[in-house]
């Protein structure tokens, strides 16, 4: 190079490489653009017919992990698992709740192309025949003693009168007389309790006519098994308050691209809508894991569409602004686009889709990708206009910037790819993608841009080449005044960095939706109004009867709030212990006649006689009861001995009457209840039945939390609590939970790994210690000013920015390596050459502009993703282009001895110092030297 004293040396075997390389695309660069452009339109073909999109954070994680399997047991007993969308209905009553949701239930079902499983009333209809088999063996026992008792009737209703009835009692109080008192006790204490029941009833039936009449059967079948039925009425799903009602439905199969279940939401929005406008009194609302993902989705997609287009962009600006024109900016875009394309091409080939991290890897590939592509502009016009022709400098180019360059690529692609090394599949894929993306852009600038070049530049004279920015001041001030850029940069990073120690992790994944979402805000209220959550666990059983233990534990836990399972809406009790009871009760039932028998007239004489003897056997019982009826019996009669005649017999018919067919109703009541099949699944609707047992007889339990579980506290207190009953529990809290710690240790491991890997390939391409460390500086020490800053901001790390750890090592060390390249290329003292420090302040801009398009997104995860992102790389900037320049002078005036040096040179136009600017001189015109004098030279001619 003109004017440059440094030593001759042999050249690499890259450089070498990169020499007959370029040598071959100047020889032939319409061929060889033909054979990119080729490749780029075949690469785009072939990732519009394949590439294929997976939006389930399921899709994310290793399928070996131990957590992971646990839920693919669960999905292989249930299928397809889908999470409930929740639609909310709030009104200001039950009724008007129910009303809505009897309304859009129906609607729903109907588009069984969209939806599946819609659940929100329980319709236990077809239990109601078979409600006894609810009962205890000992109910059934008694209600089986009971209607021995009443077997003779049971065959001839007729035979049932109330002097009958009185006689029967009033013998059996006869046959305890003379027994034991113990035996007669417990022989007579249900008979007089059935006879303060029939004197009571007739007695009010007697005052206070017409119509009142109280049943005194109230003791058949253990009280209140008559109206069993009454128990297994349409149950709606609603909170306990009756403020909230419940519909829940699930998507069908989602499609293979990021809409996933957009269109089921979309119309189930369209759906509630209407319904909300026919019901204006209610409040409908939507939610659930799928909403809540799927907004999430829609805001990230729509965002990353204009953060990529606002990041192209910008991109441009800057590289215009760079380059002081259009043409280099234009032929660095179209070798992005290129490299874009092959990309693109790699990963249909390679992984075959996109999931939800490593979409966002066109963005990136957009600040990062334009980068090497810049480095090699800048240091192509610096030869240029040195003197050499466009063919002779696009060589010199690759051979002297291009070590560097391939030592930046390779070293941020090795940080990509040491997420290889994690278990979390969705950060493995996003590291191949994107490191393999890196490597590709740089190929692409190492082919494609000298075709063009060779073939725009060709007559292109030197003075009508731009001369991009130089950063004169920058170079001057670190020049002449290494050491203050030392002390004040250590001073500023040390000082910052201590701050870092405080910086948080938030686990808490609501945190990264948009503000203001409906699906969010709803969820919030159904937690406020019904402590329940939209996350729940997950275990399975073998039986009802483990499902219902494992509930009791469950429910005992401080953080559970309760349990949901189909076991029990099943009879607790086993078949084998009330089949043959139930059936000897239906089988007693079955002789009743189809009607009352008619109304028959009764004797009042004979009535009152009865009751006298009734009394005469009450007296020999020694009971308060027994005296308590005497003197009901004694009211009774002085009452009805006040009637006439016609008025007694009237009385006495309609009492029989009613007392027959009130025992009949309630013996048909038990019959309508005594089915004797046994009560099973197949009884329920298959929506419920689906939700909770497996085709191969797997039952479920859902197990809701006491609390909000977003945050990682609760979480983890649920989570310890629920794998102490069920150490297989799974569901989505688990999964979220293992997923978010496997994430964080993964963008952990990965830094540890890449700052390793960078480490090892700068030892090899450098092969000196002081070299590889200054080369890491910027990383590291940017590292330690990005989380000193992101504390005193009161910025968190979350799941969506922590991609930060390596994506810092990998693209910070980029400056700190053509640095070092650069001043290994040159001889004597060192001062940084103009197109390296412009190359890694445009290459980190235009960076910053890719990831700092992101901040527009209303998606709070992407804003932080670009917020600590631009940070990052705004401070590994800093680092690279002040204290590293700065270090590196220092030490080149230590390796050339000099004690007392003038200043180095600097490559800036002379400067006219006025008259008298040194005493006793003339005017002069003081000229820096060129860039690669060396000590010497400038001795020389101060002598």
């Amino acid at each position: 190079m003109p004017g440059s004293t440094q030593e001759k040396r042999s050249p690499s075997p890259m450089e070498r490489v990169l020499r007959v390389t370029t040598r071959l695309v100047v020889r032939f660069p319409i061929f060889t653009l033909l054979v990119c452009l080729g490749l780029a339109a075949a690469a785009v073909w072939h990732t519009q017919q394949h590439l294929q999109f997976k939006t389930s954070r399921a899709d994310l994680i290793d399928p070996h992990t131990e957590y992971h399997q646990r839920w693919l047991n669960y999905t292989r007993e249930f299928g397809d698992v889908t999470e409930d969308m929740v639609v909310v209905v709030e009104g200001p009553d039950a009724t008007s709740i129910q009303r809505a949701i009897d309304d859009l239930g129906p609607r729903v079902e109907k588009e069984s192309r969209l939806f599946k499983n819609v659940l929100y009333k329980i319709n236990l209809s077809h239990l109601r025949a078979k409600a006894l088999q609810y009962s205890t063996p000992e109910q059934l026992q008694m209600i089986l003693t009971q209607l021995d008792e009443l077997s003779p009737l049971l065959r001839k209703f007729e035979l049932l009168t109330l002097k009958g009835f009185l006689r029967e009692m009033r013998h059996a109080l006869e046959r305890g007389q003379g027994q034991p008192a113990e035996i007669v006790a417990k022989m007579t204490e249900p008979l007089l309790a059935q006879m303060a029941l029939l004197v009571s009833s007739l007695d009010q039936f007697t005052r206070n006519r017409p119509g009142h009449y109280e049943s005194p059967w109230q003791g058949l079948g253990g009280g209140d098994l008559s109206q069993m039925s009454t128990a297994f009425q349409d149950r709606y799903l609603m909170n306990t308050k009756g403020s909230m009602g419940f519909l829940k439905v699930q998507p069908t199969a989602a499609s293979s691209d990021f809409n996933g279940t957009s269109p089921a939401i979309a119309r189930i929005r369209e759906l509630i809508g209407e319904a909300g406008r026919r019901h204006p009194q209610v409040k409908i609302g939507l939610t659930g894991i799928p909403v809540l993902e799927s907004d999430e989705m829609r805001d990230s997609q729509t965002a990353m569409f204009y953060a990529s287009v606002l990041s192209f962009v910008g991109v441009a600006i800057l590289m215009f602004l760079g380059f002081q024109g259009l043409r280099y900016p234009l032929v660095g875009s179209v070798v992005l686009l290129v490299g874009m394309a092959w990309s693109f091409g790699f990963t249909t080939i390679a992984i075959g889709h996109l999931n939800i991290l490593s979409v966002s890897f066109a963005a990136m590939l957009i600040g990062i990708g334009i980068d090497y592509s810049t480095v090699y502009l800048l240091r192509y016009l610096e030869v240029r206009h040195e003197g050499l022709g466009a063919a002779d400098a696009l060589v010199e180019t690759a051979s002297s910037a291009g070590a560097g360059i391939w030592t930046a690529a390779i070293s941020s692609a090795l940080a990509f790819f040491c997420a290889m090394l994690t278990d979390f599949a969705g950060v493995a894929e996003l590291g191949v993608i994107a490191g393999a993306g890196i490597l590709i852009c740089t190929v692409a600038a190492f082919v494609v841009l000298p075709a063009i070049l060779v073939l725009v530049d060709r007559r292109q004279e030197i003075s009508q080449l731009p001369q991009p920015m130089e950063s004169r001041g920058l170079r001057w001030l670190i020049s002449k005044y290494p050491a203050g850029v030392i002390g004040v940069c250590g001073i500023a990073i040390v000082g910052v960095s201590t701050f870092g120690l405080n910086v948080k992790y938030d686990y808490n994944l609501l945190n990264l939706q948009s503000q203001g979402l409906e699906s969010v805000e709803v969820q919030s209220r159904i937690f406020e109004q019904s402590d329940s959550s939209l996350l729940f666990a997950v275990s399975l059983a073998e039986s009802p009867q483990q499902v219902l233990e494992l509930k009791r534990k469950f429910e005992a836990l401080p953080t559970v709030h309760h349990v949901e399972e189909l076991a029990a809406i099943l009879p607790r009790n086993p078949i084998d212990d009330t089949q043959l009871l139930a059936q000897a009760v239906h089988a007693e039932l079955s002789y009743l006649p189809a009607r009352p028998p008619a109304p028959r007239d009764v004797a009042p004489q004979s009535i009152g006689e009865e009751l006298e003897a009734v009394e005469r056997a009450l007296s020999a019982v020694p009971s308060p009861t027994a005296a308590k009826i005497r003197k009901t019996v004694d009211g009774f009669l002085d009452h009805f001995e006040a009637l006439n005649g016609r008025e007694q017999g009237q009385i006495l018919r309609d009492y029989q009457a009613r007392l027959s067919t009130d025992l009949l109703t309630r013996l048909k009541g038990l019959e309508a209840v005594s089915g004797i099949e046994p009560v099973g699944p197949a009884d329920l609707s298959p929506t419920l039945v689906g939700r909770f047992l497996s085709p191969n007889g797997k039952w479920l339990l859902q197990i809701y939390p006491a609390s909000q579980i977003w945050d990682i506290e609760p979480l983890r207190k649920f989570i310890a609590d629920v794998r102490s009953v069920d150490p297989e529990a799974t569901g989505t809290p688990l999964q979220t939970y293992e997923a978010s710690r496997a994430i964080k240790s993964s963008y952990e491991t990965i830094g540890l790994y890449a700052l390793v890997a960078v480490c090892v390939l700068l030892m090899i391409d450098f092969r000196n210690l002081l070299d590889c460390v200054l080369a890491l500086l910027p990383p590291l020490a940017g590292a330690g000013l990005m989380f000193g800053l992101l504390a005193l901001l009161k910025i968190d790390l979350n799941p969506a920015n922590l991609i930060v750890l390596p994506l810092v090592i990998g693209l910070g060390v980029d400056g700190g390596v053509h640095v070092v390249h650069d001043y290994r290329l040159k001889r004597g003292l060192y001062a940084p050459s103009a197109s390296v420090i412009n190359a890694i302040i445009v290459n980190a801009t235009t960076t910053m502009v890719g990831f700092g398009s992101m901040m527009i997104a209303a998606h709070r995860g992407l804003y932080s993703l670009g917020l600590v992102l631009t940070i990052g790389v705004g401070t590994c900037l800093l680092v690279a282009v002040l204290l590293v320049p700065a270090i590196l002078t220092v030490v080149s005036r230590w390796r050339e001895g000099a004690v007392a040096a003038p200043v180095p040179a600097v490559e800036i136009e002379p400067i006219t110092l006025p008259a008298g600017f040194f005493p006793e001189e003339p005017p002069a015109v003081v000229t820096f030297p060129p860039p690669h004098t060396s000590l010497a030279d400038v001795n020389q001619r101060a002598a």
